[in-house]
């Protein structure tokens, strides 16, 4: 697990190896179930294989986004606050995903 702050952000990123990407999937398919009740809003599909939708946050009148998504074998979750959280989430979603496709 990272985090990143900057002067108006905080970029958290997590990645859980799984022994195949069968298992991953499972995992990330217990997390959907588990938004079904929480405030989510869809995302581009891209080049996500397995994606999410981006989970809203509020943290003391802070919006924070998290995405969760499967690469190969790996989980991989992103949290971003601050003002661009939602054009900006995106972009550091899918420098991830490359990052995890090197695992």
């Amino acid at each position: 697990q990272s985090e990143l702050t900057g002067p108006d952000f905080v970029l958290g990123q997590s990645l859980v190896l799984f022994e195949s990407e069968d298992t991953a999937r499972a995992v990330l398919a217990e997390i959907k179930r588990g938004q079904l009740a929480r405030s989510t809003y869809p995302i581009e599909q891209g080049n996500f294989k397995d994606v999410a939708e981006v989970l809203i946050e509020d943290h003391g009148g802070d919006e924070t986004l998290t995405l969760i998504f499967v690469e190969g074998r790996a989980l991989v979750r992103v949290t971003l606050s601050g003002p661009d959280r939602r054009s900006l989430l995106p972009v550091y979603a899918e420098e991830a995903r490359l990052k995890a496709g090197k695992q």
